[in-house]
């Protein structure tokens, strides 16, 4: 877990809940060039893209397809870096290799009652979240105590 969040033994935890604008468009960029084999990319990322409640500018996201893992780089939102992806119209550009480029709308798409338990489930996740970071922070203080401890002997 503090590998997936970028932190080191005795880092600083900001959690902070904000609210996003809806996106209304996104540039995606694959990594792979067997991305580009997928006969039918928009259907593939609407219905991927459905697992997400939201997207930053910069992030790398990986989609399953096929029984076949495809990273997708996120270049760039509108109309923030960091947008929700619920229930939304966006236009998505497929940013390929270096000249080719192609445009399509993608509509995402989730029932109401779906979206409400996506939620519900986010902020039990998030709660979770926070506690296993206030547990490990409480580790590593009495960790560093024990040291301390010892060392003073």
């Amino acid at each position: 877990m503090m590998t997936n969040l970028l932190l080191s033994e005795g880092g600083q935890v900001t959690v902070e809940n904000v609210s996003l604008p809806t996106a209304t468009y996104v540039k995606i960029q694959p990594q792979s060039t067997d991305f580009l084999d997928i006969s039918n990319p928009k259907a593939v990322l609407e219905k991927a893209l459905r697992s997400f409640a939201c997207l930053t500018a910069g992030d790398m996201i990986a989609i399953n397809y096929n029984n076949k893992g495809y990273e997708l780089s996120v270049l760039e939102l509108r109309p923030a870096n960091a947008v929700s992806i619920i229930e939304c119209d966006m236009d998505v550009s497929k940013r390929q290799y270096p000249l080719l480029t192609s445009c399509y709308s993608c509509r995402i798409i989730a029932s109401s009652t779906r979206v409400r338990e996506n939620m519900a489930n986010w902020h039990r996740q998030s709660f979770v979240v926070i506690i296993i970071i206030i547990i490990i922070i409480i580790i590593i203080i009495y960790v560093a105590a024990l040291c301390y401890y010892d060392a003073t002997k």
